[in-house]
């Protein structure tokens, strides 16, 4: 099962797998209480975190910390890449179903089962502001890549756009919610998964729904750009770096790629994803999807227990992943975190304070922890 896959057609020397190489996978699974770091082209684990189980909620925070929210009690674990041990264990207003966290480290997001979001300041772990953003319980939260804008799902199916500025505007003294500068209510059923592609306020956002479509919408004007039909309900997505192919994983076990490129126009007057890729051999639900940083491979999490590194061109399984003892709730790919292996005492210098449980700033903890 972890022997060396052949390399791909067109790529006699494995060049594609080598660019790789120092690229990790992180994955959490909802039942063994554990998360793995390994390495993307062997499948081998680094380091392994406890207590880390998750239902798919999972952000990386800078540079040297990811948090995981526990499924069974309001709690954040938030842990250092080189410590096996939680860095810190934050106390939560309620139990987190949808977590993120901006590229820059500096905000976090939750969302939990009552629709509510929270906004904190990770360096002073100040609660910024909550609100309640849906009606049902949150599923996914995303940040575009200049932290202009957040976007959250739900099981109420509306996919919702929130300008960040409005939401930090403090200002005017006016204490009411933030208001949406899109609501998306296209999609019939519940919303599993919502991704945001490069370009900041300009960036297409794709959504995933129960109702086994895939939208892509324009973050700016509000537009439906593209819609695509698939076999199965839509329970995980991943966007290719260049956003150039969307990727979608079905409760069937299946992953679909589509073409983001040249979308077909349709008679409902809104153009349709063409499939470009069939990728099989889950047994199980795909609970989560993540892409290499050259796009070449694709990462599957599945409720069948593994994780599989696919060659994105071929559509080939080229590693499992069986680490966990449970299904795999999530998975995120990314370069190999700096100082991986100097050891647990070198200090984490990504600022990050306790995170407060009320909305008030003078109420949020201010101690560092190293």
């Amino acid at each position: 099962d972890q022997a060396a896959a052949p390399a791909p057609q067109g790529d006699p020397l494995g060049m594609a797998g080598a660019s790789c190489m120092q690229e990790m996978v992180l994955s959490v699974s909802s039942e063994d209480d554990s998360a793995h770091l390994w390495e993307l082209r062997t499948a081998t684990t680094l380091v392994s975190y406890r207590p880390a189980a998750s239902d798919g909620a999972l952000a990386t925070v800078g540079q040297d910390l990811f948090a995981v929210p526990q499924p069974a009690k309001a709690s954040l674990h938030v842990f250092g890449w080189r410590k096996d041990q939680p860095h810190a264990r934050c106390a939560l207003p309620e139990k987190l179903t949808a977590l993120a966290a901006s590229a820059d480290g500096a905000f976090m997001l939750g969302g939990g089962a009552t629709g509510g979001v929270y906004l904190w300041e990770a360096p002073s772990g100040a609660m910024l502001r909550t609100w309640e953003a849906h009606y049902r319980a949150v599923t996914s939260l995303a940040f575009t890549d200049d932290g202009t804008h957040a976007l959250s799902g739900s099981e109420d199916s509306l996919l919702r756009a929130w300008p960040l500025a409005q939401i930090l505007d403090y200002a005017s003294g006016q204490q009411a919610p933030p208001t949406a500068s899109h609501t998306w209510n296209l999609h019939t059923l519940p919303v599993t998964a919502v991704v945001v592609g490069a370009g900041g306020c300009g960036a297409r956002v794709c959504s995933a729904s129960m109702d086994r479509t895939v939208r892509v919408w324009h973050i700016t004007t509000g537009a439906c750009l593209a819609v695509a039909q698939v076999p199965s309900p839509v329970t995980a997505l991943a966007l290719h770096p260049c956003d150039e192919t969307l990727f979608a994983g079905g409760s069937d076990g299946d992953i679909y790629a589509m073409d983001l490129v040249a979308p077909v126009p349709s008679n409902t007057g809104t153009p349709s994803l063409v499939r470009a890729q069939h990728f099989h051999g889950h047994t199980g639900a795909i609970s989560s999807l993540t892409t290499s940083f050259d796009g070449s491979m694709l990462v599957s999490a599945s409720r069948d227990g593994t994780a599989k590194v696919w060659d994105c061109a071929s559509g080939q399984a080229l590693k499992t992943f069986t680490g966990h003892r449970g299904p795999v709730s999530c998975v995120r790919a990314m370069l190999r975190p700096p100082n991986l292996l100097d050891g647990p005492h070198i200090k984490v210098k990504t600022p990050f304070s306790l995170l407060a449980r009320r909305c008030e700033l003078e109420d949020a903890t201010s101690s560092y922890f190293a």
